[in-house]
């Protein structure tokens, strides 16, 4: 399948009582854009997880779910789940969805995501962008000049933005884009998954996520395998009678970068005085290391499942 894709693995539904909101005053003073699937929205609403936090102009970027199916596609959802991860760790801020990973588009990939980049580049406030998708087809694997034409405006734009990418979930050392763009720029975060399912003893240096790619260029890794946020649970005839807001868990990459994401945000919002000296608030040279296969150097690890603390 052709497009950029968001880094989904596995999806369980949960509970609504599994999450619980820390009620805190937003304020418009730091914007996190993500460029991904849209908003669901369910009787003219989104989420009520994130409706206090979403920036006017989320209903002109809906997720349209497929009306036929009585499960979520693969990638349903993503944007809502990427944003409300984001919340989790930067309650307070403004969160931008725009909707790009749209199957149904006609115009190329890629130009749909740059536009968006583009777009994003004129908000007011704006501090992190977090792009949760990857290229999937052996053609989206080469380095997409579109693309990195629209970053380096953004960066020429906003000289404060960092721009955090999810690696791909694709098993290899192979470079994926835009993750791989990091080698192009200084303030672009390329993010790897860990897998802290399998390291219960606590503080314990957790593996990289099987289903992870990794290569020199990536920049971190955070939790990414079964993280909880804010999803929809489906109409099934004879059980539930119309499409629900819910939360349920899921993993990729993906959401190791909007974990990072979120964290700078929240470091922004706590008064980093620069894109740089967020980046190193957050990703600190005291953080443990993960060796990986093949590779000359340890990268770091966020720890911890979010929200952090």
């Amino acid at each position: 399948m052709g497009g950029r894709q968001g880094g989904a693995a596995t999806l369980q539904l949960h509970s609504l009582k599994q999450l619980i909101e820390r009620d805190v005053e937003v304020s418009a003073d730091v914007v996190v854009g993500v460029v991904d699937t849209g908003v669901v929205v369910l009787g003219g609403k989104p989420h009520p997880y994130l409706e206090k936090n979403l920036v006017d102009g989320w209903q002109d970027n809906e997720d349209i779910l497929p009306e036929d199916l009585l499960e979520l596609g693969r990638f349903d959802g993503h944007g809502t789940f990427v944003a409300g991860l984001i919340k989790q760790e930067a309650p307070g801020v403004r969160i931008d969805v725009r909707r790009a990973l749209d199957l149904s588009d006609t115009r190329k990939p890629d130009q749909v995501v740059a536009d968006c980049i583009r777009a994003l580049a004129r908000v007011d406030h704006l501090r992190v962008v977090n792009l949760s998708f990857f290229g999937e087809s052996a053609e989206e694997n080469q380095e997409p000049a579109e693309l990195k034409s629209a970053l380096e405006e953004l960066f020429d734009e906003k000289p404060g933005v960092v721009v955090v990418t999810a690696v791909a979930n694709r098993w290899t050392a192979d470079r994926h884009w835009p993750a791989a763009f990091t080698e192009c720029f200084p303030r672009l975060i390329a993010v790897g998954a860990t897998d802290e399912s399998v390291t219960p003893v606590p503080r314990l240096r957790p593996p990289r996520a099987s289903f992870c790619s990794w290569w020199d260029g990536v920049d971190v890794f955070a939790g990414g395998c079964g993280v909880l946020g804010p999803s929809v649970l489906r109409t099934i005839p004879g059980l539930v009678e119309q499409d629900t807001f819910s939360f349920s868990t899921w993993s990729g990459a993906s959401f190791a970068a909007a974990k990072v994401s979120g964290l700078l945000a929240k470091a922004f919002a706590g008064g980093a005085s620069s894109a740089e000296d967020a980046i190193e608030k957050v990703i600190s040279p005291s953080l443990p290391r993960i060796p990986l296969p093949g590779q000359s150097a340890d990268k770091p690890v966020i720890l911890g499942n979010w929200p952090s603390e």
